[in-house]
């Protein structure tokens, strides 16, 4: 190990010492990156990128600006850091966890010249603290970034956003931002995840392969909470006897007061209030669909029976799936995903999607009565609607549009179909009104 960590480096002090890098390095400062001075005096840097001019570290105090990063990270064991920049972040990181190892990732070598330039790295590199891992193919560069990520037991993830922001390619900027946000996600909710599946497990709940039946050969209406839902409402009573309505917990409710009740309610969510989604609805006889890892909080509410679903990618819920014989689902990472991909796996010839907007449809986050009006569009993506236009959305909805998508590919036994105005949905058949359809 220690062998390949030393032709690794050597590799790299090979690279940052080509006789014409200081030359091209120098060129590109000129173009892309301005080195000036923080007001405490530390070196920092200024770039223009896509239109938009911004510091890789504070003109105040790059090292106060690094605790603050620290700060948002547990102890751990390793650190994967995306984006080396002048390594302000990866010297605090490597001072405040002595027994630590710092993994960098970065695909500029000029920013590793200056990195190196400014701070001596030696001693880290020696003792086997710190490993810089360079490839200027990000896509290569984030799939090797994942793959140890996965790997380690115990290790925090920091990405240092202007390195992000630096890239010019929108397609493969956005790539990044997909896979931070949903690891990011994946690690803040550990431990709510790991507390909830303890209390279902105990229960000894039934798994949800027993409502197989209710959608197998049917004409599954999935039902989420997006602002296309009012105009769908009359639909779903008048074709409720032909259907099976599979609600998410959001949506429950409102369907309830419009006199539509399910044929079953999923509920994925581990956040500790997603009681409220039911708490005071009268669903005595309808399953609950719950992830084994939904928050259990949702048991103490529910008065109807309620069926676990174990999930892929998640090792208690796979080891407790095998011991019991359960189908393991995919999630994708939301609650109408995964309604998808029990629907898909259970059998269902129809899925219509009802209120998977995907998309802020008409300047609404939700429902009427369920959501708020997006007033600010700064930092959401701008993607193409079934109207033909674009419509915004967020860096969340987006990743699950994309994840359905690819959840579609070779799906050839089940007709799915989607309705509103919300975002474009590859792989589905648009629908204004599914009442035409033969169900």
């Amino acid at each position: 190990m220690a062998t390949n960590r030393a032709i690794i480096h050597r590799l790299l002090y090979k690279l940052l010492n080509k006789e014409n890098l200081i030359e091209e390095k120098n060129s590109l400062l000129s173009d892309k990156f301005t080195l000036s001075l923080a007001i405490n005096g530390q070196p920092t840097a200024q770039t223009f990128v896509n239109g938009q001019s911004f510091y890789l570290h504070s003109s105040v105090n790059p090292e106060r600006e690094a605790s603050l990063l620290a700060d948002s990270l547990k102890q751990a064991e390793d650190y994967m850091v995306f984006g080396m920049e002048l390594g302000y972040h990866v010297l605090e990181l490597l001072n405040r966890h002595q027994s630590a190892r710092v993994h960098v990732f970065e695909s500029n070598i000029y920013l590793l010249h200056m990195a190196f330039t400014y701070i001596d790295w030696t001693t880290y590199i020696a003792n086997g603290r710190m490993r810089v891992v360079y490839n200027d193919d990000l896509k290569q560069l984030v799939s090797e970034l994942s793959g140890r990520f996965a790997e380690m037991k115990n290790a925090e993830l920091l990405v240092h956003y202007p390195a992000i922001k630096m890239i010019e390619d929108a397609q493969t900027r956005q790539l990044l931002e997909d896979f931070f946000v949903t690891t990011s996600s994946m690690r803040e909710q550990g431990g709510l995840l790991d507390s909830n599946f303890e209390v279902i497990s105990k229960l000894n709940l039934p798994e949800c392969g027993e409502l197989k039946d209710i959608f197998k050969d049917k004409a599954v209406v999935i039902v989420g909470a997006g602002p296309s839902v009012d105009l769908q409402l009359t639909s779903i009573k008048k074709c409720r006897d032909k259907i099976t309505v599979f609600a998410t917990g959001h949506i429950t409710r409102k369907l309830v007061n419009e006199g539509i009740i399910p044929d079953a309610v999923i509920i994925t969510d581990p956040q500790p209030l997603m009681y409220k989604q039911i708490d005071g609805v009268n669903l005595k006889n309808i399953p609950m669909i719950l992830l084994s890892t939904a928050s259990s909080s949702v048991i103490d509410y529910y008065n109807g029976p309620i069926y676990v679903a174990y999930q892929s990618g998640y090792i208690h819920a796979e080891i407790k799936a095998k011991e019991i014989g359960a189908t393991l689902f995919e999630t994708g990472g939301s609650v109408t995903t995964t309604a998808l991909d029990i629907a898909l796996r259970f059998g269902a010839r129809k899925i219509i999607f009802v209120g998977v907007d995907l998309a802020y449809t008409g300047g609404y986050s939700h429902a009427s009565g369920e959501g708020r009006r997006i007033e600010n569009t700064d930092g959401l993506r701008q993607v193409r609607s079934n109207t033909g236009g674009m419509v915004y959305t967020s860096k969340n909805l987006d990743i699950y549009r994309k994840w359905i998508e690819r959840r579609l590919e070779g799906v050839r036994d089940t007709e799915v179909y989607n309705t509103g105005d919300g975002a474009e949905i590859k792989g589905t058949v648009l629908v204004k009104d599914f009442m035409s359809l033969r169900l």
